[in-house]
């Protein structure tokens, strides 16, 4: 197979952000119907309060960045706020 396969950032983004938003979506229903059940117990769990925190900041920061229209701009400041999610 030969030829450039290359996707630029836009287009990249475009395709990967539905996909991501549904599994996002299905995570949380599932999420809330098994821990609907025990919230009591996971809500004394401190892994789990922190775990539910990190995911919560984590969708704060997508929207944020989407906000942004960083994908638009791809500066420094779009780059930067890029890799600071991942090394969470």
């Amino acid at each position: 197979m030969t030829g450039n396969l290359a996707l630029s950032v836009q287009t990249l983004a475009r395709l990967s952000l539905s996909l991501v938003l549904d599994r996002f979506v299905l995570a949380a229903i599932t999420g809330l119907l098994m821990s609907g059940t025990q919230y009591q117990e996971l809500l004394s769990n401190r892994v789990f309060v922190a775990k539910m925190a990190l995911l919560m900041l984590a969708g704060r920061s997508a929207s944020w960045f989407h906000g942004q229209r960083s994908f638009q701009r791809l500066d420094r400041s779009a780059k930067l706020s890029m890799r600071l999610p991942a090394l969470l």
